[in-house]
């Protein structure tokens, strides 16, 4: 007789799920140099016996480094090993033989290797000692955290801030800068510059803003300006990172409208690109708007002989001498003397 089939029951899904977690771990790390000076009269002190380095501090904690010159039991002095000994569960430590090679060891370095290395620094220095750096790394106990949530997206306020600059929907305040036209939003440059904030919230309040070519502001860097304060970036197309004279025009801007986060990335972009092309209109520059940093920067390069008798035949060295004769006696100051 035949069976009669079984019907297959279908059953519902079971849910899945998934879930992750990290192990975090924590360390801090610190460098110690040991200078061992003489080490010729240091062999024959005696086992166990040793010499040590200050007490120094990593992660909280006191530590000492010792070098046993005959070792630290009798079974070292037998084998022929120097000790190097620290308390700790993560190090690593190394003889500095010269500038560029050292030979990395656990805890024992062979005497026979001390010796040749004193001999080699008697022959060449007159000096048998040598340097042992310890480099500690202390290890924190590890926790673990619940990393199953949903993944969020890194901030893109600045993108949308930009959006609403472009957009110009719901501007109401509109500068006219070399003619060229700008519209932006009274709340955003008031929240970012408190000279805006006068001109546009106070009693005084205005919504149309002119601002001439004699107020030394070109459109380029107004649009720089307004895409900062909108973004806290600036565009890239807008030159900042190469020309120099993008950078003053910027400095003066944020200096003007009190926007100084812009006004110290300039500064130190001009801080930075001081070269033998730039360094007397850096110079002419910071002394005109009151640039510490930049003035001393550009008096430092300057006073290099080198520089200076290069910079001196200028016409830019000579308008500078006229404007400002006291800057070359600070120059001057600057110059090493021998």
């Amino acid at each position: 007789m035949t069976r009669p089939p079984v019907p297959f029951l279908s059953m519902p899904p079971m849910a899945s799920s998934s879930t992750s977690s990290r192990c975090l771990t924590a360390s801090v790390t610190g460098t110690h140099n040991l200078e061992v000076t003489s080490y010729s009269l240091l062999e024959g002190m005696g086992v166990g016996k040793f010499v040590s380095s200050t007490t120094f501090s990593v992660a909280g904690y006191d530590w000492n480094l010792r070098f046993y010159p005959d070792g630290i039991t009798d079974n070292d002095r037998k084998e022929g090993y120097g000790a190097v000994w620290m308390l700790a569960s993560v190090y690593q430590i190394s003889i500095a033989k010269r500038a560029g090679s050292d030979c990395r060891i656990a805890r024992f370095v062979k005497k026979s290797d001390l010796q040749e290395h004193a001999i080699r620094r008697i022959r060449f220095t007159g000096n048998d000692s040598f340097k042992i750096e310890c480099s500690l790394t202390v290890i924190s106990e590890s926790r673990a955290e619940d990393v199953s949530t949903i993944p969020v997206p890194p901030s893109n306020l600045h993108q949308h801030l930009a959006g609403m600059l472009h957009g110009v929907e719901i501007a109401d305040v509109e500068f006219s800068v070399g003619g060229e036209p700008f519209r932006a939003h009274a709340c955003v440059l008031a929240a970012r510059s408190p000279v805006f904030r006068a001109e546009l919230l106070g009693p005084a309040a205005a919504r149309s803003i002119k601002i001439d070519d004699d107020d030394d502001m070109e459109p380029a860097t107004f649009k720089a300006l307004l895409h900062f304060i909108y973004t806290d970036h600036l565009p890239n197309d807008s030159g900042f990172g190469k020309d120099a004279a993008m950078q003053r025009r910027l400095l003066v801007a944020a200096d003007r409208y009190g926007v100084d986060r812009l006004r110290a990335m300039c500064g130190v972009k001009l801080y930075k690109s001081v070269s033998v092309g730039t360094v007397v209109d850096s110079l002419e520059f910071a002394e005109k708007h009151h640039c510490a940093q930049l003035k001393d920067a550009c008096l430092g390069f300057m006073a290099s002989p080198n520089v200076l008798g290069v910079v001196r035949k200028t016409d830019g060295f000579k308008r500078l001498v006229e404007g400002c004769p006291w800057v070359l006696k600070e120059i001057l100051d600057k110059v090493p003397r021998f």
